[in-house]
């Protein structure tokens, strides 16, 4: 209880540190504000059919822990469902505010490097051509399926993990997502992707792929639908909740190798499970034309890293560490 009421006060204090460095840096107003109370009940509704989206699983982890063991999670539960609400519209916000702090300044470097390593574009080398019925999968998987993992995680944790040491690491994970590639290093390397080049930089780099996602079974998308808002806003200067560009590092599959490297660590049986999903979700990340291949390297390797120490150092490393 402790520690998921320390992260539900981190992120009421992370939620002010936004609202001041938005307000500083981008056009924060109080219509905005208000707006941010909207999207405040909107996070929790969406968080509410996370968590019921995943009740068949909660209802079994109860049968398997007992109810008794349960009731003594609710309190925690409760504190990360409000705490990942507050988090998020907190990161909305920051996000938001990177093209006011720091310019688009990465996306020539990023793309150079993509090219180095694959030899052309990424998105080249995986545009291919998929039949109708898998592409609607694949776009439920990278946006239903991931919202539905990174809104309800904390919650879900709290609810069946009664080990500390393994629920502060994966909290800690959690918000080293969010917080340090989210927005410190999202910001260090300010760039929009190679969906938003073109219209953000100039030029016809990306043509392709614009003729790619518009004119293929992705065309009537939400995934397109998402892209067409996002560069809407970004155009306005608006910081409508929910909008905000930023390519590097990729927090979509920063958020399926956490919560791969969790279910690995706690069932190890479902490993083959946690690796492809973060393989399908870095995969899509640039079939969608969302991120450069590096934008995932990255991710993939930072998390490992940050889960490797985390299990080694710190107060929440493993126990067989901590005795010897």
């Amino acid at each position: 209880m402790a520690l998921l009421s320390n992260y539900f006060r981190f992120s009421i204090a992370y939620f002010g540190i936004a609202v001041a460095v938005s307000w500083a840096f981008a056009p924060l107003d109080m219509e905005l504000l208000y707006a941010g109370l909207a999207a405040t009940l909107n996070y929790a509704r969406v968080l509410t059919k996370a968590l019921a989206l995943l009740l068949p699983l909660i209802l079994g982890l109860a049968i398997y822990a007992g109810w008794g063991t349960m009731r003594g999670r609710i309190g925690g539960a409760l504190y990360a469902a409000a705490a990942t609400v507050v988090l998020q519209c907190g990161f909305s916000l920051l996000k938001s505010s990177i093209p006011f702090i720091v310019p688009f300044w990465a996306d020539p470097y990023l793309e150079t490097a993509d090219e180095w390593l694959l030899g052309r574009p990424a998105w080249e080398v995986l545009n291919v051509a998929l039949p109708d019925w898998t592409t609607g999968i694949l776009h439920v998987l990278y946006l239903a399926v991931w919202t539905v993992l990174a809104f309800a995680t904390p919650t879900v944790i709290a609810l069946t993990d009664g080990d500390r040491a393994r629920v502060g690491r994966a909290m800690l994970l959690y918000l080293f997502c969010w917080i340090f590639l989210g927005n410190v290093v999202a910001t260090a390397f300010a760039s929009v992707g190679p969906v938003f080049y073109d219209a953000v930089h100039g030029g016809d780099r990306f043509a392709g792929l614009d003729v790619v996602l518009h004119h293929s079974a992705a065309s009537g998308s939400m995934v397109v639908a998402t892209q067409a808002y996002l560069l809407e806003a970004y155009q306005s200067r608006s910081m409508s909740f929910g909008s905000g560009i930023s390519a590097f590092p990729s927090i979509h599959v920063a958020i399926a190798t956490m919560v791969a490297l969790y279910v690995i660590e706690r069932v190890p049986v479902l490993m083959p499970v946690g690796v492809g999903y973060v393989l399908v979700t870095f995969f899509l990340s640039i079939w969608t034309g969302y991120h450069y291949a590096l934008d995932g390297y990255a991710s993939i390797l930072l998390i490992f890293v940050a889960w490797i120490a985390l299990r080694r150092f710190g107060p929440f490393r493993l126990a067989v560490q901590r005795a010897a």
